[in-house]
Formats: C-alpha cells, sequence, structure tokens
C-alpha cells in the first residue's frame, strides 16, 4: 500500500489562502487580460450561433411531423415570408436549408474560435515559460538556498502546462457553455415551464451531488499530482546525478522506491480526475432519459394530447443535444479547475515573492554572452578593491557570517583567504561576486563605491573557479566559450584559451579536438582537466579577476601540481583571490587571511600567518 501521509494537505493554510480564486487567476494571467476578454468574447458569440442553430432545429423537426406548425410561429413564418419564401413546403426547404448553412458557418466559426483558444493557451504557457525562467535567474542568490531545484523544474514544466491545459481552455469553454445554457433555458421556458422546471430541477440536483461529493476527491488528486510531480523530479535528478556514489552504497532501491511510490500515487490521482472528469456525461444521459420518462408520464395523466406531447419532446430534444454536452462540458470544466487550484496557488506564490524580490521593477533584460574584446565594459578597468567592515548575516542565523571584515587588493595581486570550514570564506566570496548584499560596511573598486562603479562592470571581470567546475552537455569548446552560441565562438581563441590551460596536449588526443563531446556535467574528464577547463574558460572570456574556490581541493597531489603550476604561470598578470584548505596552493600569494567565525584574525604573507600559526 502506497503512502500518502507525506503529502501535504490541501487544507494546510498557504501564502495566499486569503487570496480568492478569480484574483489569483487574474493575477497569473496578468499582462494577457485584453486577449482574455477577446477570447470570451468570442466564445460568447459561438454560444450565440449555437443557440440559433438549436432553435431551428426544433421547428424544423414539428414541421416535418406536421407542416402548419411553421404559422404556429409567427415570429419564424413572417421571416421566411419577407424573404420571398410561400408556401408549406417551399417554406419547410428553406428552413432546412438555412439550418445547413447555419450549421456549416458554425462549424467554420467554432473552429476559428478554437484555434484562437488554444493559441491564447499555448502562446500564454511559453511566455510564462520564458517569465519564470528570467525570474529565477534574476532572482537573489539567497533564494536558491531555501528551496530544491526540483521545484523550479516543476514550476516551469508542469505548473505552466497545468494552467494552460486545466485552467485556462477549462474557463473559456465554461464561458461559453455557461452562456449557450442561459440562453437555451429561457428559450425552453417560452416552450413548456413545467417541462423546463421539471429538467431545471433534475440537473440542479445532479450538478450540486457533483460538485458537493466530486470535486472536493478532485481537487486533493489535483494537490497529490502537483507534489508527486516533484517527487519524482526530485528523485530522477538525484538518482542520475548521483549514480557512481548511489551504484557503489548499492542505494539504488532507495531512489528506486522514491521515485516508484510517486508514480504510484500520481497515477492514481490521474485515475481519480480523469475518471470523474467522465462522470457528468454518464449522469447527465441518466438525468434525460428520466426527464422523458417523467414529463411524458406527465403530459399523459393530465390529459394532455399526443402532439402536444411529441411538438414539445421535440423542442427540448433538439435543445437537448446541445444542452446535455454543455451540461457534462461545464461540469468537466469546473471540475479540471478545481483540479489545478493547488497549482494555482503555487504559481501564485511564485510571482507574488518575484515581483516583491524586484520591488516592481522590471527584470533586467536577457543578453547573450558577448563575444570576448566585444564587450562594452572593459576587464583592464579594474585597480583596486577595499572592503571596510563589511558585514553580512543569513536570515535567523544566530551571528554574523561575515563579521566586520577589512581587505585590500591592487591589481596583479593575489590573495588567499584561510580558515576552516564555517569560518566565512565562501561567504564573503559570495559577497565579491554580487550573490549576497553587503548589510553594513563599504566595498569600493577603484575608489568608487560597488554602487557607483557598478556590479555588472565589477561581476564582468571576474571568473569563479569553484571546487567542482559547472558543465554543460556540449563540446570543449561549448564548455570554454560558455555562453556562447556555438556560431559565434572564435575558434582560435578557444585553442589559445585552451594552451594557455595547459590542456593543448589532452585535447589534441581526444577524437574530435575542441568538438569532442564532454557528456553531461563534463562525465569523460578527470577532475585536474575540469579545473583546467574553468581555468581555460576565464582565458578565454578575458577575465582579469580570477576567484579560486577550492578548486584544487579535490584533486590528487599530481594533478593539484599541474592546476598550481596554470595558477603560477599567470601570476602578475591577472588579480587572484583564492580560498583553499592545501596550504601548498597559497604559498606564492602575496598575502594571506586567516578568517574565524566571520573575522580576519591575521594577515601578512605565508610565513607571517601560517608558519607563525
Amino acid at each position: 500500500m502506497v503512502d500518502l501521509s507525506g503529502l501535504p494537505s490541501v487544507t494546510t493554510p498557504r501564502p495566499s489562502a486569503s487570496v480568492s480564486f478569480a484574483h489569483k487567476y487574474l493575477a497569473v494571467l496578468k499582462g494577457e487580460h485584453m486577449r482574455l476578454v477577446g477570447i470570451a468574447v468570442l466564445f460568447i458569440a459561438l454560444s450565440l450561433f449555437d443557440t440559433l442553430t438549436v432553435s431551428l432545429i426544433g421547428p424544423f423537426v414539428g414541421a416535418l411531423l406536421n407542416p402548419a406548425m411553421l404559422e404556429k410561429i409567427p415570429l419564424l413564418h413572417d421571416a421566411l415570408t419577407g424573404m420571398g419564401v410561400f408556401g408549406r413546403d417551399n417554406q419547410l426547404l428553406a428552413l432546412g436549408a438555412l439550418l445547413g448553412v447555419l450549421s456549416l458557418t458554425k462549424g467554420l466559426f467554432a473552429f476559428f474560435v478554437q484555434w484562437h483558444l488554444l493559441g491564447f493557451a499555448f502562446t500564454y504557457r511559453a511566455r510564462m515559460v520564458q517569465k519564470l525562467m528570467r525570474a529565477y535567474l534574476a532572482m537573489p542568490y539567497g533564494f536558491f538556498l531555501s528551496r530544491n531545484s526540483s521545484a523550479f523544474v516543476q514550476s516551469i514544466t508542469a505548473h505552466t502546462k497545468i494552467v494552460s491545459d486545466n485552467l485556462i481552455i477549462p474557463s473559456m469553454r465554461l464561458t461559453a457553455d455557461g452562456t449557450m445554457l442561459l440562453i437555451l433555458t429561457v428559450f425552453l421556458l417560452f416552450i413548456s415551464v413545467p417541462a423546463m422546471v421539471l429538467l431545471a430541477a433534475m440537473l440542479g440536483l445532479a450538478i450540486l451531488s457533483y460538485v458537493a461529493f466530486v470535486l472536493p476527491i478532485v481537487k486533493r488528486s489535483g494537490a497529490e499530482v502537483s507534489t508527486t510531480h516533484e517527487r519524482i523530479i526530485r528523485g530522477v535528478n538525484e538518482g542520475i546525478g548521483g549514480i557512481k556514489e548511489i551504484r557503489v552504497l548499492r542505494a539504488e532501491d532507495s531512489f528506486f522506491r522514491s521515485v516508484a511510490d510517486s508514480a504510484d500515487i500520481g497515477a492514481g490521482a490521474e485515475q481519480r480526475f480523469n475518471a470523474l472528469l467522465v462522470m457528468p456525461k454518464y449522469l447527465m444521459e441518466t438525468v434525460i432519459v428520466l426527464f422523458v420518462i417523467l414529463f411524458s408520464t406527465y403530459v399523459i395523466l393530465n390529459g394532455e394530447q399526443g402532439d402536444v406531447l411529441i411538438a414539445t419532446l421535440a423542442m427540448f430534444a433538439a435543445a437537448g443535444v446541445r444542452m446535455l454536452p454543455a451540461v457534462a462540458s461545464v461540469s468537466a470544466s469546473v471540475a479540471s479547475m478545481n483540479f489545478c487550484r493547488y497549482v494555482l496557488d503555487e504559481l501564485y506564490d511564485d510571482l507574488i515573492m518575484i515581483d516583491a524580490a524586484s520591488a516592481g521593477k522590471p527584470l533586467p533584460p536577457i543578453q547573450l554572452a558577448q563575444t570576448p574584446g566585444k564587450s562594452p565594459m572593459q576587464s583592464a578597468d579594474f585597480a583596486a578593491l577595499e572592503l571596510d567592515e563589511i558585514r553580512f548575516s543569513y536570515p535567523e542565523a544566530d551571528q554574523p557570517a561575515v563579521d566586520g571584515i577589512s581587505l585590500s587588493l591592487q591589481r596583479g595581486e593575489s590573495i588567499a583567504l584561510i580558515g576552516r570550514s564555517g569560518s566565512g570564506k565562501t561567504t564573503l566570496v559570495d559577497i565579491l561576486l554580487g550573490l549576497h548584499a553587503v548589510q553594513t560596511g563599504s566595498m569600493q573598486v577603484n575608489g568608487q563605491s560597488i554602487a557607483d562603479y557598478g556590479w555588472d562592470h565589477w561581476v564582468s571581470q571576474i571568473a569563479y573557479i569553484p571546487q567542482q567546475v559547472f558543465m554543460v552537455d556540449g563540446s570543449i569548446a561549448e564548455n570554454v566559450a560558455f555562453g556562447i552560441p556555438p556560431a559565434r565562438i572564435d575558434r582560435e581563441k578557444v585553442r589559445r584559451a585552451i594552451e594557455s590551460a595547459q590542456l593543448g596536449a589532452t585535447v589534441a588526443e581526444m577524437p574530435e579536438g575542441i568538438d569532442t563531446p564532454m557528456g553531461e556535467d563534463g562525465i569523460r574528464l578527470s577532475g585536474g582537466e575540469r579545473q583546467r577547463i574553468g581555468l581555460a574558460r576565464a582565458f578565454y572570456m578575458d577575465r582579469q579577476v580570477l576567484i579560486l574556490d577550492e578548486a584544487t581541493s579535490a584533486l590528487d597531489t599530481e594533478t593539484e601540481r599541474q592546476v598550481v603550476e596554470v595558477i603560477r604561470s599567470i601570476r602578475g598578470a591577472r588579480t587572484l583571490i583564492v580560498i583553499a584548505h592545501r596550504l601548498s596552493t597559497v604559498r606564492d600569494c602575496d598575502r594571506i587571511y586567516r578568517l574565524e567565525a566571520g573575522k580576519v584574525v591575521a594577515s601578512g604573507h605565508f610565513d607571517e600567518v601560517v608558519d607563525a600559526e
């Protein structure tokens, strides 16, 4: 038996719990309201067109049974006479021809409306995918520290699809079908009040029962589908990403069970939702059969003539041809919209959070990476960096991660940050990279405050080389010219960067040279080769300030020596900031800073800081 206890309850209060469904619906469609209104108008026009066609079917069927019936409908009889059509047979033929033309026109118009609806829904999905991806890329770095990456994948891929397919399209169909049902109801009231009251009572009872007992199950199913889908994404990412460790530790079953159980829960939820979605169709068919039986019994017991019963039932049958699927469609649309309530809440909360993070300002435009040498911000501008008593604390932390650090760095110098784990080294580097905002103190570049100098200008001069260099699933050239479209890569510059990183001989032995695929996350490269790809990337981009964050800590001694040799070769030509546990990596640095509990406790040359310790 699959455990459901881990799933969040749909009754758990959410940040959006006090906001109405309609408000959230309009919020996620921000910027699309006019197009939404336009589609709604088209659907209402289609429903009116549909109603006109249906309203003529009853008279046509009645006239086939009794040609004199046309004369009992003054509006229709006068219209045909005004068109120059006289005689019962001619009017009957004209009415049939009119019905044929209207049906064909309605079919073409319905296709036109559906085309625009689907275009609106799928265009909205594409725009929302773009908006979320762009917004996530622009969010503060701390945002990513408190959220699993599977949640981002879920929002961008699954939530946008559910909103377009299970909310927007059903809501438009609900508008059209609801309008048509209202008009047909008024029309049938003119035909027979008792019959319409009976039919409305029976349909109303069926719909209320559906809403009361079925919609809560549908809503629950929507929450289960969303949460299990995120669990599947997370399980797949972790299971495939950690395959080496998983295989060695024989932990395959744990990761398999995580995905398998989530898949089972999701399948059950999808089954319930889709089964309940078709229930209205069969429910309405039962209601119509019972209506015919009860109304026929009522007419007979009241002594009405048979032709009256046939004519009335013909009218209701003609209207029922459209009312039956319309009522079923309305019920299914309401169920579908309830199915995505949980997703709507999550997407709404994300958009509110994004708007709050951007403080109402538009997101910066996404630009392609510049080809080196063509950037309007020249990296040679950097001359000096000065930090003065800067502080930073993580939310809800007991003490600052960086607590009053001051240091200086001149162009061409190399400095090292050493200290135990948790001493504040990485947080300090994250501040230098613009990932965290300085809360107190000042940061100056070339004697200007960082705000005046410009974060973009400063960061454009930095290359960051972590312990695990990020690799895209592409060729060596694509990984060196990171972020530049393949057609714009300067291949000769790639080769020079590879030579500078002392990778030339290694790449020359590869089957396709710089076009050799590296596999997902550079799986075909050794640790030392990955680090040197990171250095080659910095050389290709002509970055003058290199930050090496434990870049050699995962390497063996010989591989570390090779990477350190590359670093030594660029001393003086590039400015270096090195974080390291291995002291051999920082021995040649101009100045070393030892950190403890977010403070600089010692600084100076290697012998003054390390040997003295």
